[in-house]
């Protein structure tokens, strides 16, 4: 998620039902790998296929190639679907979803791989889109992303590097934006096409 930024500037339950999830579909994507391209899937510390890492009660599953897929601690899971796709999920109770493809990043101006990333205690990054990226970090944070080229943090400080931040909610739904919820207990959302949020919605 460093990579799409200038350097300028109940749940443990919901874990456990995850994880059971996870389990079916990696059984199910690995069986048709073929059709399917499912490149790894790893459950509890046991994996199929490159690129795909997980500690017990955790998964990690990867669809598509060169994906990278991380999840270590307890109860997080991490999904990457698309091409040279990231993931990653550590600590405890995390989820990270990251959907697309490389495609340029509006923050950056430059080709970069789709992916979220949720690090801490139950907090959880979705990123849709081609070039587009998710980080929630620190304590019940969220970041979702739809759309090309865009980014959605949630944190308590802006990279590099990261920070932790607590009950942060970012979203964007768009191409070329940015929504970033900076601190604790903060809401930034991006409307549209080419806007940039902090702390505030727009």
């Amino acid at each position: 998620m460093a990579k799409h930024r200038a350097p300028s500037k109940d749940r443990l339950a919901d874990g456990v039902l995850l994880g059971a999830v996870a389990s079916g579909l990696a059984a199910a994507a690995l069986g048709g790998a073929g059709a399917a391209n499912a490149t790894c899937a790893s459950i509890s510390g046991v994996s199929a296929g490159a690129g795909c890492m997980s500690t017990p009660t955790s998964f990690a599953i990867g669809l598509g190639p060169g994906t990278e897929v991380n999840a270590q601690g307890l109860f997080n899971g991490a999904i990457a679907v698309g091409t040279e796709t990231e993931a990653s999920a550590t600590g405890v109770g995390n989820l990270a979803v990251a959907v697309g493809n490389p495609g340029v990043n509006g923050q950056v101006m430059a080709v970069v791989p789709t992916d979220a990333i949720a690090t801490g205690t139950f907090n959880r990054a979705f990123a849709f889109g081609n070039g587009s990226g998710a980080a929630a970090i620190g304590t019940n944070n969220t970041a979702f992303v739809a759309g090309n080229g865009s980014d959605a943090i949630a944190a308590g400080r802006v990279p590099p590097p990261f920070a932790p931040g607590k009950n942060n909610t970012a979203f964007t739904l768009g191409n070329f934006s940015s929504a970033s919820a900076i601190g604790n207990n903060q809401l930034a959302g991006a409307l549209g096409n080419n806007k940039t949020k902090l702390n505030a919605i727009g």
